[in-house]
């Protein structure tokens, strides 16, 4: 089958008012807008003020091309005496643990009127969440947005995997089933992918190689887009809801309070080196210029110890993964050992892999301590034993 789109034909899919063929009342399949609403950020735009979409999810989100810039642009033409300010921070290969553990630092700040959220396909294939993994992370980032005032619509983009699921019989995957379950217990939009290319393939008009694969081509961005703007359509139009409080939470161990902690925090022992992920101190395995600026706490010497001080429920690491990455033993507040393995199979074979690994979920609020030392065991498939942290991730 081939699936050809004119950029006139584009252009209508994006900017429809709503999508052609569908009527005010009746939405595209896969999309689902709950008891959701937009209206603060409709009034918002009518007054002429400035209003801010940013964007969260993995390198599906970091494409330049993809809805990152289609979701603000359709905004641009809807409301063209309002300044639409866009922020892309989709970061290539990071799940929904990372995105919630630095929501804080990279999404709060720019104070945005609109979150747009995807990890669906990093929870499922990258980073191989459990339905319970998968919802801690993203019931973190939607708990977390929303106590902020700052509203939020998933997208749940698909890989082949997911997309089976949602055709044969039974359950869908469990990154599938864990979002919507945030979503719905939050009453979020949701624009899932995997659902309505699922029936465009059924119906004839668009298959897997149309759409691009598990990273869209433009055809597949605009069916990705089409989705949310006819969601978004409504949702402009419907009132301004009143403040309420959230709902309990479906996990109780979700990082709904979470942030990163500079490495400089912790005390040393042996070893260490205090940089930044540079060829010098990163000599084997790809390095993506993201992390550039981050800070890098690395050893690679078995015995090499640290201790972290901690307020909070969960305490974990944002680190990068490479060739050489090995295991680590970690203990809390002195209590058994436990063995975390760092390398990441089959991505760290060839790439510093940014990875969020949890060290310890669960634990009572208050003061804790983490002690954390590189193993002389390692992965069979890793070159080395090395520890590469860029941050510590805390769960308060």
């Amino acid at each position: 089958m081939t699936f050809s789109l004119s950029l006139a034909i584009l252009a209508a899919l994006f900017f429809a008012k709503p999508l052609p063929g569908i009527e005010p009342e009746k939405l595209p399949l896969g999309v689902n807008l709950r008891g959701a609403s937009l209206g603060a950020l409709a009034a918002k735009a009518g007054r002429g003020e400035e209003i801010r979409i940013a964007t969260l999810g993995g390198s599906i989100t970091q494409n330049a091309k993809g809805h990152s810039a289609l979701i603000p642009d359709w905004f641009r033409a809807k409301y063209p005496g309002t300044e639409v300010r866009s922020f892309n921070l989709g970061l290539s290969s990071t799940c929904s643990h990372s995105g919630a553990f630095r929501l804080e630092r990279h999404v709060l700040g720019h104070a945005p009127d609109l979150l747009v959220a995807e990890f669906a396909v990093n929870d499922d294939q990258d980073a191989r969440h459990s339905y319970e993994g998968a919802v801690r992370g993203m019931e973190g980032i939607v708990r977390r947005a929303l106590g902020e005032d700052v509203p939020v619509f998933l997208i749940l983009y698909v890989n082949q995997a997911l997309l089976e699921s949602v055709r044969k019989p039974g359950p869908a995957a469990a990154s599938l089933r864990a979002h919507l379950a945030v979503a719905e217990r939050y009453d979020l939009p949701t624009a899932n992918v995997a659902v309505a290319l699922a029936g465009a393939i059924k119906d004839g008009s668009m298959d897997w190689k149309d759409y691009g694969g598990v990273h869209p081509n433009s055809a597949g961005y605009a069916f990705a887009t089409g989705l949310v703007t006819a969601g978004l359509e409504q949702l402009l139009r419907r009132p301004v809801p009143k403040k309420g409080k959230l709902p309990p939470a479906l996990d109780s161990a979700s990082y709904d309070n979470a942030r990163w902690v500079h490495p400089r925090t912790a005390e040393r022992e042996g070893k260490w080196t205090l940089a930044h992920p540079t060829r010098e101190h990163l000599p084997d395995g790809g390095l993506r210029m993201n992390y550039a600026d981050y800070p890098l706490l690395r050893s690679v010497t078995p015995g090499a110890s640290l201790r972290l001080r901690f307020e909070g429920r969960s305490v974990g690491a944002f680190l990068l993964a490479g060739p050489d990455a090995g295991i680590v033993e970690v203990r809390i507040d002195g209590g058994e050992p436990r063995e975390v393995d760092l390398y990441h199979n089959p991505y760290s074979r060839r790439l510093n892999y940014p990875r969020t690994r949890i060290f310890a979920d669960g634990l009572k609020p208050g003061s804790h301590l983490l002690e954390l030392s590189l193993s002389s065991k390692r992965n069979p498939a890793s070159k080395g034993t090395a520890c590469s942290l860029l941050y510590f991730a805390v769960n308060r």
